[in-house]
């Protein structure tokens, strides 16, 4: 006869495996933002707001990677990993992926 599961212990499992994923993927998300700011101020010489330097064009690597990489990644884990209710997590998909978009028009 089959031994019966007990459902407490699977659900305990569950989480520390969906709270272990969340943590690597939000490693690996915030890992290549951090290498690209080390870039642009480390190497590249900052970033500036005034048109009249070449300094500008160093948001747009910055705001790229927080939008397509960062933000649209967050996006996608939401929806199914963070642990909230399903109307709570479309709500943070949706503003992750508006807040991407807004990065994205901004980076150009």
């Amino acid at each position: 006869m089959a031994a019966q599961e007990d459902p407490e212990l699977d659900l305990s499992v569950k989480l520390k495996t969906r709270t272990v994923l969340l943590v690597l993927v939000e490693i690996a998300l915030t890992i290549p933002v951090i290498m690209m700011l080390w870039w642009v101020f480390g190497y590249m010489g900052g970033v500036a707001w005034s048109s009249t330097t070449t300094y500008k064009f160093n948001w747009h690597p910055i705001a790229m990677i927080i939008g397509m990489f960062f933000l649209f990644g967050n996006a996608v884990i939401a929806y199914r990993l963070f642990p909230f209710n399903l109307k709570t997590n479309k709500w943070i998909h949706a503003v992750l992926h508006l807040l991407a978009v807004g990065f994205i028009i901004f980076g150009p």
